[in-house]
């Protein structure tokens, strides 16, 4: 099988424009879960922020990079129903996510970012 890795973007809900707490508890909430499904390799978060600390800490978007053994793992980990009660308990952290699925060029296992 070959290895994949999956760019997740995630927009979070900063209705009133400050840090949301539930945002890091989300994503760490889905990383503690998704290392017990089957072909998972590893995962990174990062946080797209403001750099205007006058107006406190703004977050925008929530990027995760996971390794995963196959595409076929990482989508029965997105259709799992453990991602399903995560996602339904957070459900008004999150307004959108949107995945992206890379490959290695040519077959090769390691990754190159």
């Amino acid at each position: 099988m070959t290895p994949v890795r999956i760019l997740g973007t995630k927009i979070g809900n900063n209705a009133n424009k400050f840090f949301n707490i539930n945002i890091p508890k989300y994503m760490h909430a889905l990383t503690r879960e998704a290392k017990k499904s089957p072909g998972y390799i590893k995962s990174k978060n990062y946080y797209e922020c403001s750099n205007d600390y006058t107006q406190g800490l703004l977050i925008g978007n929530i990027y995760n990079i996971s390794d995963w053994e196959s595409l076929y793992d990482w989508e029965f980990w997105h259709k799992s129903t453990e991602r399903s009660l995560i996602q339904q308990k957070f459900q008004h952290t999150i307004i959108k996510e949107d995945f992206r699925m890379l490959y290695v060029k040519g077959g090769d296992s390691i990754f190159l970012l």
